[in-house]
């Protein structure tokens, strides 16, 4: 890419999204053919420095809401054709602060490969989930809409009992309030389950767990005897950074407002 020039760079940019920020060279070269964007040989110095700056602006801010994302090296080659152009002291030294911000990140290369795609099953989903719980070391949330399959909730409190922490919240139902679940799994872990409120603002209907922060499952699939024998369910399994990201703020969210309801219902 280094024939490129920073114009047709910052146009790409411009019409591709974030995500391409995580691609690889090769992945960029495919791009930039595919585009067949005119080369341009006129350019306008203080269009370019405006438009310098702006990307300054744009990457810093990138860096500082995402900097654990694994970025491609091919910021630090937009930098490099930054540095060239007629810039003053404080423009450069801004451009050299964000350099050293993208080598402290780790960087994609081609033999990396991409992002994982998320998996689907519509068998054997109890066997999976139970597979993957059983290898969790620190962390389980679980967000459902019903549990109550005792062979689940067998292996989490197993997980618990290991020393983990474990997090359910599930639909304040009848079912899922059932003695023996009670007695047998919900009442050695009272602290760490969330009851989501019978309101006019309808139900908890999430069927998700995220393990450890490395995968998210979600799909149609409750924690129910039903659904592991009987049903024709999906349960999708993606183990990329902003899914989890996603569900893992979901969660919170959820429990914030659990608990803003019971605050408020003990004003009365």
């Amino acid at each position: 890419m280094s024939d490129l020039k920073f114009k047709e760079i910052q146009e790409i940019l411009s019409i591709l999204g974030r995500h391409d920020y995580l691609a690889t060279h090769s992945e960029l070269d495919l791009r930039f053919e595919r585009q067949q964007l005119d080369k341009y040989d006129d350019l306008d110095p203080n269009l370019v420095a405006y438009e310098v700056g702006s990307k300054r602006i744009r990457l810093t801010a990138f860096f500082t809401k995402w900097p654990n994302l694994v970025v491609s090296a091919f910021l630090l080659e937009l930098l490099d054709e930054a540095k060239q152009l007629e810039l003053n002291d404080a423009e450069i030294a801004e451009i050299e602060q964000c350099k050293q911000i993208a080598l402290n990140l780790r960087h994609r290369t081609d033999d990396q490969g991409n992002p994982t795609l998320p998996s689907p099953y519509f068998e054997n989903i109890r066997e999976n989930i139970l597979a993957d719980l059983d290898k969790a070391k620190q962390v389980i949330w679980i967000c459902m809409y019903l549990f109550t399959d005792y062979k689940i909730a067998s292996k989490v409190l197993e997980k618990y009992r290991e020393g983990l922490s474990v997090e359910i919240i599930l639909q304040d139902d009848e079912k899922n309030r059932r003695e023996q679940l009670q007695s047998r799994y919900w009442n050695k872990i009272p602290s760490l389950l969330w009851w989501y409120p019978k309101t006019d603002g309808g139900i908890l209907h999430h069927k998700f767990c995220i393990i450890d922060g490395r995968v998210v499952w979600d799909g149609s699939f409750n924690f129910t005897p039903t659904a592991a024998t009987k049903n024709k369910e999906s349960y999708v399994s993606d183990n990329n950074i902003e899914t989890i990201s996603k569900y893992a703020d979901q969660f919170k969210e959820i429990k914030k407002y659990i608990a803003e309801e019971e605050r408020l219902r003990n004003l009365f």
